[in-house]
């Protein structure tokens, strides 16, 4: 017994959409399969159901070929197993997909405790006591300040076979320029996680998702100073170069290259 050819699509009831800043994100839809047969297997039957969507293909492409069919989910309702046919839920799940789209999805802003040896201008912190009979004494000092530490997640959709490799030419990375309000050098891609979400197109499709960590100080230079093995603190009259060094680490990149952001039209 085969699947029977009727396909009930609920368009008014079982359609729903999600939204997130203004943009549609992602569309749900389900069809009903009757009389499906259960040889050899009622899901496999399902699933090579003639005109069946399959992933990879758009919602419409007429209005909005960017939604893309991600998955589909399969689930039996009513088995008669006396006729040896079945009902067949079908969900399938569209979600945008752009050649580049990038999209912040959340941010936040916290103080954090750090030290510093230096005041908010760079120069060394030091402190002078003189004993009654004695010479005076200067040496360095620190503080311990509330700064500002913000975070912004960004996802990303892009076409590659290896998304691995798009990960290690910018995580680790920080911003050569302007970007999100935050001078050179004081974001750094801290985090990046992809997902497959469409292994039959060429190249495949993968979704990236971004984590920035956003440092007033700069992430660098790194400074590395003598520290006084007596006091444990750096004596005021170190060297620049010679007692003090900046270090620097973080290859600098330009983000908008990669991550442009600007106000997007919704849909």
């Amino acid at each position: 017994m085969s699947a029977s050819p009727h396909i009930y699509v609920d368009i008014l009831n079982d359609v729903s959409l999600t939204e997130h800043a203004g943009e549609s994100t992602e569309a749900r839809r389900v069809m009903i399969l009757r009389g499906v047969s259960a040889i050899p297997s009622i899901m496999e039957n399902a699933k090579m159901f003639p005109g069946l969507p399959l992933p990879g293909d758009v919602l419409d492409a007429q209005t909005d070929p960017e939604m893309i069919l991600e998955s589909r989910g399969f689930r039996v309702i009513d088995w008669k197993k006396d006729q040896g046919v079945a009902k067949v839920r079908i969900e399938l799940v569209y979600r945008r997909q752009r050649p580049e789209p990038v999209t912040p999805i959340r941010g936040g802003t916290a103080v954090e405790q750090i030290v510093r040896e230096v005041d908010k201008n760079g120069t060394p912190i030091s402190v002078t006591y003189t004993p009654p009979e004695g010479e005076a004494i200067t040496q360095g000092g620190h503080i311990t300040p509330l700064v500002p530490r913000s975070t912004i997640t960004i996802e990303s959709i892009e076409r590659v076979d290896e998304p691995q490799i798009v990960i290690n030419a910018w995580l680790g990375k920080v911003n050569s320029d302007l970007w999100h309000a935050g001078r050179p050098k004081t974001w750094l891609i801290v985090r990046a996680d992809w997902e497959e979400v469409d292994a039959f197109s060429d190249p495949r499709v993968h979704r990236f998702t971004w984590d920035f960590e956003h440092r007033v100080e700069k992430w660098e230079p790194i400074t590395v100073a003598y520290k006084d093995p007596a006091t444990g603190e750096q004596p005021p009259d170190l060297q620049e170069n010679v007692g003090r060094k900046d270090i620097e680490w973080y290859d600098a990149v330009d983000f908008r290259l990669k991550f442009p952001y600007g106000r997007r039209q919704p849909r």
